[in-house]
């Protein structure tokens, strides 16, 4: 299922157009996904703790240098957006991503 064009975001990576949506859960983690920005096929999700470690006060942003990032180790960890396929869970990207 396609993200929805409302409350998402495009960047490009790499010349590739994407749509992504973060958003923090009550558990205290925030999700990313990621897809094709057009006819997208199969997406990535991220998760992060949405407080940073160093400081549990101060809440993690998602900035579009984090999202890129996201695109970036979901390529070079097999993933295709351009062929359909199951959401690709990469799990937890706090020690793997840092911006």
């Amino acid at each position: 299922m396609a993200l929805a064009k409302k409350g998402s975001r495009s960047i490009l990576v790499d010349e590739i157009q994407y749509r992504w949506k973060a958003r923090s859960e009550p558990d205290g983690t925030t999700h990313v996904v990621v897809e094709l920005y057009d006819n997208p096929q199969q997406s990535v999700v991220a998760f992060f703790q949405s407080s940073l470690p160093n400081n549990p006060d101060e809440r993690r942003a998602i900035t579009p240098a984090t999202v890129s990032a996201i695109v970036t180790y979901a390529l070079d960890n097999g993933w295709n957006p351009e062929k359909k396929a199951k959401q690709l869970n990469l799990g937890f990207l706090d020690d793997k991503i840092t911006v």
